[in-house]
């Protein structure tokens, strides 16, 4: 696995997420001096990521470096971090909704509810350890396209994807969630072989139970379509 983000890493420099993961591996192997190392240049590299911030701060808490950590903390100060929902409007705690930050003290360039581009919960504030801060339940990922559920509301693709991921994908080569109609939902899967007897059909009740009603409809597909610039969208919607 180290070798894959080290491939990673190599290849695209510039990102944070291979340092990230690289010093999970090292703490893994018990390398914590590695583990400091690769999440500091992760926070270099991308100064505004929330889970390089995070990981760093109790990293040097865990080693009893502290004046590092509180400064770390001291930025945190001057961020705000919100979760609105999708007209704008901050959410409550226990709710999910999109993280957008603002930052008025950078000289070179202050912003106001910048969008992370991250699908989050929000949490209690303020913090139980005492801190003054907000806090997150969980990052639910990236945000992509929503899909239309049978409730009226939209649902994170995660929410479906994630059931994929933890299934037996041994005969998958990939998988796609389109929603073109509305009131279903295509699970699209381009399979190495042909899936066991039942496996579908276990797939697409457990699909099922996440949608409120909109009707799971498993396609088994030769390949995958990619879009006007040649990527690649694990769930797409076209629906308005």
């Amino acid at each position: 696995m180290a070798q894959i983000y080290e491939l990673w890493q190599q290849t695209y420099p510039r990102e944070a997420a291979p340092c990230i993961r690289l010093g999970f591996v090292s703490a893994t192997l018990g390398n914590w001096g590695k583990k400091l190392e690769e999440w500091r240049e992760a926070l270099r590299l991308d100064p505004n990521g929330s889970a390089q911030h995070s990981l760093l701060a109790l990293a040097y808490k865990a080693f009893n470096r502290l004046d590092e950590a509180e400064a770390l903390y001291e930025q945190a100060e001057e961020q705000l971090v919100e979760v609105l929902d999708d007209g704008g409007n901050p959410v409550a705690d226990g709710e999910s909704g999109t993280a957008v930050v603002t930052v008025l003290h950078a000289r070179v360039m202050p912003f106001v509810r910048y969008v992370l581009g991250d699908r989050v919960v929000k949490g209690p504030a303020p913090c139980s350890c005492g801190a003054p801060f907000g806090t997150l339940r969980s990052i639910d990922g990236r945000e992509i396209d929503r899909l239309q559920l049978g409730n009226g509301k939209t649902g994170h693709a995660f929410e479906l994807l994630n059931i994929l991921v933890l299934s037996d994908t041994s005969w998958i080569r990939q998988y796609q969630l389109v929603q073109d109609e509305a009131g279903f939902i295509d699970v699209r899967i381009w399979p190495m072989r042909a899936p066991d007897p039942g496996v579908l059909e276990h797939l697409r009740s457990k699909l099922q139970e996440r949608t409120a009603g909109t009707v799971i409809r498993m396609k088994l597909v030769d390949g995958m379509e990619l879009d006007s610039r040649g990527k690649f969208h694990m769930c797409r919607c076209s629906l308005e």
